[in-house]
């Protein structure tokens, strides 16, 4: 696989990280926030990128734009969602007073970087699709 570069995932973005992270919740409350399985569909996501031809500029445009469409863009997709799932997760457990502080920051966190990441692949992509021929 392809060094994803300035694209790599965020040690927050690990199902390893999250699952550390949950510890408490998930044996008092047991209720599936589907945080897990969003962050193992973006990690899928995430591998199906062609780095090399993502990142590099000598790439064809035809492919580079092939790429974007398909995998970058699912990839994006699921960032979003997993962004999308952190705030209403979060929102939610806010509310409840036994809920740590510790877990709602890890998911504005999650939430965070999730975001940073789609607006960086986006960034990237606007400004090279424009030197390439």
């Amino acid at each position: 696989m392809a060094d994803p570069g300035p694209f790599k995932l965020s040690p927050i973005l690990t199902k390893a990280s999250w699952d550390k992270q949950k510890g408490i919740i998930a044996k008092v409350f047991k209720t599936e926030t589907g945080i897990g399985k969003a962050i193992d569909m973006m990690t899928v996501s995430h591998k199906q990128v062609n780095w090399d031809r993502f990142r590099g500029t000598t790439a064809p445009k035809k492919e580079y734009e092939a790429e974007y469409g398909t995998n970058v863009k699912e990839l994006m997709s699921d960032l979003d969602d997993l962004e999308t799932k952190c705030v209403k997760v979060n929102a939610s457990f806010k509310k409840n007073p036994l809920i740590p502080k510790s877990t709602t920051k890890a998911l504005s966190d999650i939430g965070v970087e999730a975001a940073k990441l789609s607006l960086a692949l986006a960034t990237h992509y606007d400004k090279t699709v424009k030197t390439l021929k």
